[in-house]
């Protein structure tokens, strides 16, 4: 009589022959590792005291609880606090590494071999920025790279007329809203008009789509939330598959706007804006580079280059305006540096010398990092400078896979940096301030932000512009500060002003 196997038992074999393996493959895995940090003088870094150390089921639903309350950058700075500068977590099969250590974060973001963008931040990123310079790698990045560092290198982020023009037409949307305004809303507005103006050679109100900004903004928003919802909990997670769908369709959104543009350079009678205008025009500068033909290549650098120009700067002007409008007394000594130029010469050049102007954005940066949490993965066993040992100072050892998310929110806020204070807008301490690695608002390494200074002459210029027209900014509320994070760093509680303007014979005076 043949017996037949049941197929149950042969299911249960395996599966206890592969667990049986892992469990031996591990094991031999940390005897190695223990070895190598006896050998080398390494230390673990420290674990968070968690009710679930596997998997870390209690922190992932304290982060869901934060990311919910607008609480996250508070909840990892009360962390860093607690349990040190650099410590270690389970987020269920991910090991993760946090540090706010300005010697950690410089050795992560100048080794991009050990250290690269990582799987996680890869395919969190390319929801929205497909194969764009921020979601890349390898080969990839220095695809991007190289096209792109020509288009900013040779672009002029100077062009005060059109500056001028898209100025005017916030202080209109400004005025229609009886001086009473949202200041992030108007931001972005602003920052869409002049990104899309030097990106594309157009802006909204010019090509006659200005009713279609707040649908374009909206569903960059809400691709923004999905990202940083895919960074945080991996692009696979049901709280990132609940919003595929929704995400999926405010894509199309703005795919359809990028891609108009995109077809005008690739199209056989193409004729560049910049023989009309004489302007530079970073799109169709791109379309002469070696990919320059290939219409995803052409969108994704594009789209990517103009979100980073256009949040970056909405960012920054949105919380410079914040403090400007709670501290009077530094508003009173902006006024006294722009009020000596002349209104008919104002160039780049003058707004660039402008110290304090350059101290206030400095400061903004500093305590409102535009990218509060950046992500990196180790690619091999390797080790960061500090973090171990009883006080912190030693060496530590970072496994393979570990993802390192670096808490420059925290880094730019640590009392033992930036002293008693480091909680408070105060644009002084920049003059005689060199914070060295511990000041990395635009990042650092070869990943450095190539479009940092067309985003810091932007808002150099509009606040120039705005102190030139207003004299008081008064707060609407006077609600604390809540943070609203997706890629880039908002405010929950937006910036509700009211601002004074001058008449001509206050001006003069």
């Amino acid at each position: 009589m043949i017996s037949l196997v049941d197929p149950g038992d042969v299911f249960y074999f395996l599966l206890c022959s592969f667990g049986v393996f892992f469990t031996i493959k591990q094991a031999f895995v940390q005897i190695r590792r223990r070895k190598i940090r006896k050998r080398l003088g390494l230390f673990k870094a420290k674990s968070l005291p968690l009710l679930d150390p596997f998997f870390g089921t209690d922190l992932s639903v304290t982060i869901f609880n934060q990311i919910r309350r607008s609480e996250l950058l508070e909840g990892l700075d009360k962390r860093f606090l607690r349990f040190g500068n650099t410590h270690s977590f389970q987020l269920g099969l991910t090991s993760i590494v946090a540090t706010c250590d300005p010697d950690n974060i410089k050795t992560i973001t100048m080794n991009a071999i050990d250290f690269p963008v990582g799987d996680v931040r890869r395919k969190g990123l390319s929801i929205l920025h497909g194969q764009g310079i921020f979601a890349v790698e390898g080969s990839d990045w220095h695809r991007s790279r190289s096209a792109l560092r020509p288009s900013f290198t040779k672009g002029k982020h100077d062009d005060v007329a059109v500056l001028e023009t898209h100025f005017q037409d916030m202080l209109n949307q400004i005025a229609l809203s009886n001086y009473s305004v949202d200041m992030q809303d108007v931001y972005h507005r602003f920052t869409m008009n002049t990104a899309t103006q030097y990106f594309f050679g157009t802006s909204p109100r010019e090509s006659g789509q200005g009713r279609q900004i707040e649908r374009l903004l909206e569903s960059i928003d809400y691709v923004n939330q999905t990202v940083y919802l895919a960074l945080v909990f991996g692009s696979h997670s049901p709280i990132s598959l609940w919003r595929w769908w929704q995400t999926k369709k405010k894509m199309r959104v703005i795919h359809a706007f990028v891609d108009q543009h995109v077809k005008r350079v690739l199209s056989p009678d193409f004729k560049s804006y910049e023989v009309n205008n004489r302007r530079y025009i970073f799109l169709d500068e791109l379309s002469k580079s070696e990919s320059g033909k290939d219409p995803i290549f052409l969108r994704d650098q594009v789209l990517t280059s103009m979100l980073g120009g256009k949040d970056t700067t909405a960012s920054l002007l949105t919380h410079v305006t914040f403090e400007l409008a709670r501290n009077p007394i530094i508003w009173a000594k902006l006024r006294v540096e722009i009020g000596k130029l002349d209104l008919e010469l104002v160039d780049m050049k003058t707004i660039r010398n402008l110290k304090y102007v350059r101290f206030c954005l400095l400061e903004a940066l500093r305590l409102y990092t535009v990218v509060p949490i950046n992500m990196r993965s180790a690619s091999a066993d390797t080790m960061l400078p500090v973090g171990g040992g009883v006080d912190g100072n030693n060496p530590i050892q970072i496994p393979k896979n570990t993802i390192l998310w670096l808490g420059m929110f925290s880094m730019h806020r640590r009392k033992d940096i930036w002293g008693d204070d480091a909680d408070q807008f105060n644009p002084d301490r920049w003059e005689n301030l060199d914070p060295g690695p511990a000041f990395v608002p635009f990042g650092s390494g070869p990943r450095t932000c190539l479009g940092q200074q067309f985003a810091f002459n932007e808002a150099s210029f509009a606040l120039t512009r705005l102190v030139q027209t207003f004299h008081e900014l008064e707060p609407l509320s006077d609600a604390p500060w809540k943070e609203k994070v997706a890629i880039t760093l908002g405010s929950g509680n937006g910036c509700k002003i009211r601002l004074h303007r001058y008449t001509s014979s206050e001006f003069e005076q």
